[in-house]
């Protein structure tokens, strides 16, 4: 899969009683992503790095990566939000999400949004 660069990780941090399911594109950023909430704002990088775990989580979303048009662009599907579709854009390593009524084809919307019958 071309351009596809994001991935699901598990982090927890001892003493912490975190367990936190990251989208990035390395183990590295998804500690970062983690460490820059504000349960970690007292203690240095270092510190954390020494209490958390992180490792890759294999039970991705059903269609996860899979191609999808959104608001005309090309893009990858990652799941939902709420009511938003979570996606990326080639060789991008953000999450952006959009309105499910701009994702195509409907199957990677949420059921209330799909034109078809399931």
């Amino acid at each position: 899969m071309e351009g596809f660069l994001l991935k699901l990780w598990s982090v927890s941090v001892d003493g912490y009683g975190t367990d936190d399911t990251v989208i990035a594109a390395s183990q590295g950023k998804a500690l970062a992503k983690v460490w820059d909430s504000d349960a970690f704002s007292h203690i240095s990088f270092g510190d954390f790095l020494k209490r958390a775990r992180c490792r890759r989580n294999h039970q991705e979303p059903e269609g996860w990566g899979d191609p999808i048009i959104a608001s005309g662009f090309d893009a990858f599907y990652l799941g939902h939000k709420g009511k938003y579709v979570l996606l990326a854009l080639p060789d991008c390593d953000h999450v952006l999400t959009s309105h499910p009524l701009d994702v195509a084809p409907d199957c990677y919307r949420p059921a209330a949004y799909r034109e078809s019958a399931d």
